[in-house]
């Protein structure tokens, strides 16, 4: 899959790819640079070694899907790492579990907003 993704740009996708993408962005005229720009990202960046997680104190929420494309043992490395972090497995969903299962994600994400970033004034 990473070869696949090394290679991939939204002008090499099949027309119909395109064209779903492209109805379904909220900018559609850019969404072939929004595609070839989120695929760089997932491939090259961020690369945070282990002490570098280790030194963000902030509280950090890891989620996932049950069915994700990133390997448990990642997730769990990840969420390890990290001293102030809450780990969520959101069941029945894949790495999109916004779109999956966006009333669970997102009451998950607003408790955890809610509960650790009260008003700061």
């Amino acid at each position: 899959m990473i070869r696949a993704m090394q290679s991939d740009s939204f002008s090499k996708l099949d027309s119909a790819t395109r064209r779903e993408l492209i109805l379904s962005s909220r900018f559609p005229d850019r969404a072939g640079i929004i595609y070839d720009k989120l695929n760089r990202l997932d491939l090259y960046h961020p690369h945070l070694t282990v002490d570098q997680l280790h030194s963000i104190l902030a509280p950090t929420m890891v989620m996932a899907g049950d069915h994700d494309i990133i390997i448990d043992t990642h997730t769990l490395k990840l969420f390890h790492s990290l001293p102030n972090a809450e780990l969520c497995i959101i069941p029945g969903a894949t790495h999109s579990f916004l779109l999956d299962k966006p009333s669970l994600a997102n009451g998950i994400i607003m408790e955890f907003l809610s509960s650790h970033f009260r008003k700061m004034n």
